[in-house]
């Protein structure tokens, strides 16, 4: 069972991320295109959606074991 808010776990449950993540992904593009001028909304959308997947790719690489992915890197992963 997940632990929720309290004195000794000050993180959200993981759920929380998730759809915190999963909201922005799909506001984020939807905001751009509605005040994006015409001529620049399939550019503006294309370049969103570009820099999801190359944050995508630059995560996973930087995951592998010979890369960050081992005990001795692994906390640079997590920006600490």
């Amino acid at each position: 069972m997940q632990k929720t808010f309290s004195s000794q776990n000050n993180f959200p449950p993981l759920w929380y991320y998730y759809y915190v993540t999963g909201f922005s992904t799909v506001v984020a593009p939807l905001y751009i295109n509605e005040i994006s001028p015409v001529n620049l909304r399939g550019g503006l959308g294309t370049l969103n959606q570009l820099g999801i997947t190359s944050g995508i790719l630059i995560s996973q690489t930087l995951g592998l074991t010979v890369v960050f992915g081992n005990m001795k890197f692994y906390h640079l992963l997590f920006g600490k």
